[in-house]
């Protein structure tokens, strides 16, 4: 692996008014994916997962921090956005104009920048009969328009692809599929995926390393296998607790103690403190430091 990431994202912070203050949506978040490399963000709904993919693309300014693409900092949005990170939605109906026919969406990128690429040859890679390069969205089911959607944030060869939920709204047996072909591209392309989801069992089988995100901050993050095997931190262990599997079928995990705290106020100790069954007074009162043991880091005061 290359010593030098594509993504370096350092100590962000983004802020949203709403009524009655402010909530802090990334508060700190730090985040290296490195060539080839598939990282993984996972996290309940509302953690700061998709603020942070847009806040990569450029889409969301921050407050504080920087954020570095391919040795460039990420200033706003650019026509030739393309060039240096692709992007696929949650929704594949909703992320392709629905006039467009689907040789024309793959295109879209080469077209704003004036250069000419093959959209059948693009077709081809992301698992598309050249017949549908006529077609409209509408003509197509959930799992070509997202191999479309793929397709499109391929188009330019950026060496980052975010890709955002991109099977949650997709049939069982279509999801293997496209994380299969996403597997396949980053073997062939050698490009790097930053991968959100909540969806821990593709994220097992797609990821490389794992970052998990609680109320806007990254609280632990390892390579998969020793994330899945060893948590460290208590929300990971949670999360994954909360995980379906065929042991815990027709049990339900026992909910977590305690309330969410409002993000609008300040969280002066640990932001999982009140939810916590290892929780401490210190945990109340201090927020933890940051730890790294043999290349996992986490921040907790009371770690399994």
């Amino acid at each position: 692996m290359s010593e030098t990431p594509i993504l370096k994202v350092e100590d962000i912070r983004v802020s949203f008014p709403v009524q009655g203050g402010m909530v802090n949506a990334l508060d700190g978040v730090s985040l290296e994916v490195f060539p080839g490399e598939i990282v993984a963000v996972v996290g309940e709904s509302g953690c700061g997962k998709t603020t942070l993919a847009r806040a990569v693309l450029g889409l969301q300014p921050i407050v504080d921090g920087t954020i570095t693409l391919n040795g460039d900092v990420v200033r706003g949005t650019t026509k030739d956005n393309g060039r240096r990170v692709g992007m696929v939605w949650q929704d594949p109906y909703a992320s392709l104009n629905p006039r467009w026919t689907i040789g024309r969406s793959i295109l879209e990128p080469a077209t704003l920048v004036g250069e000419k690429r093959n959209a059948i040859e693009v077709m081809k890679e992301v698992g598309l009969d050249e017949r549908f390069v006529d077609r409209y969205p509408k003509q197509l089911s959930g799992g070509q328009r997202q191999r479309v959607a793929i397709g499109r944030a391929l188009v330019l060869q950026p060496p980052l692809v975010i890709c955002d939920e991109p099977t949650s709204a997709l049939d069982l047996s279509i999801r293997a599929q496209i994380l299969n072909l996403l597997k396949d591209i980053r073997r062939e392309r050698q490009c790097a995926f930053l991968y959100i989801s909540h969806d821990l069992t593709t994220v097992r089988f797609l990821a490389d390393r794992i970052a998990v995100m609680y109320l806007g901050k990254i609280v632990e993050m390892g390579t998969t296998e020793e994330l899945f095997s060893h948590p460290r931190h208590p929300y990971t262990k949670a999360l994954l607790d909360s995980a379906p599997n065929l042991d815990k079928l027709m049990h339900l995990p026992d909910p977590l103690p305690g309330e969410i705290p409002d993000p609008k106020e300040k969280i002066l100790g640990c932001r999982f403190a009140s939810r916590c069954r290892n929780v401490q007074e210190v945990c109340r009162v201090e927020s933890p430091a940051l730890r790294i043991e043999e290349g996992r880091t986490f921040y907790c005061h009371n770690p399994f």
